[in-house]
């Protein structure tokens, strides 16, 4: 049996609320916790397994993540015109990279933007 490894991003939402997105599919969960997170989508993928015979191949290998500060000049646009905003807004995007395992080629999503606490990890699916 192969072992799948899918990169998992987290983010905190609240105290009590953690998102998580398992990139590469369209499985997401929120729990308590990472470690309820990482558990359930553990499970969903074991009972898709158990009930399609399959389960999507990870789309990124080896993957790591890169917190990237950008710097914005927002403005606000009405039929009358373009209106710039005094300040530039800053906000810190996510971008997750690896090896595309079909080609070889760097390959990168962009999950949206997070806060600092986001974490990446990888989960290993016996299949």
């Amino acid at each position: 049996m192969a072992t799948l490894s899918y990169p998992l991003v987290c983010w905190q939402l609240d105290d009590t609320s953690v998102c998580g997105l398992l990139l590469g599919t369209d499985f997401q969960v929120i729990e308590r916790n990472a470690r309820r997170v990482k558990a359930a989508l553990a499970e969903t993928l074991q009972r898709e397994r158990e009930r399609d015979g399959y389960v999507p191949e990870p789309d990124i290998g080896n993957a790591r993540l890169k917190l990237v500060h950008v710097s914005v000049n927002l403005a606000h646009r009405t039929d009358k015109g373009s209106f710039p905003v005094p300040r530039a807004a800053d906000f810190h995007v996510a971008a997750v990279f690896g090896e595309n395992e079909e080609d070889a080629t760097p390959s990168a999503t962009c999950p949206g933007s997070t806060r600092a606490s986001t974490t990446t990890t990888t989960h290993s699916c016996r299949c």
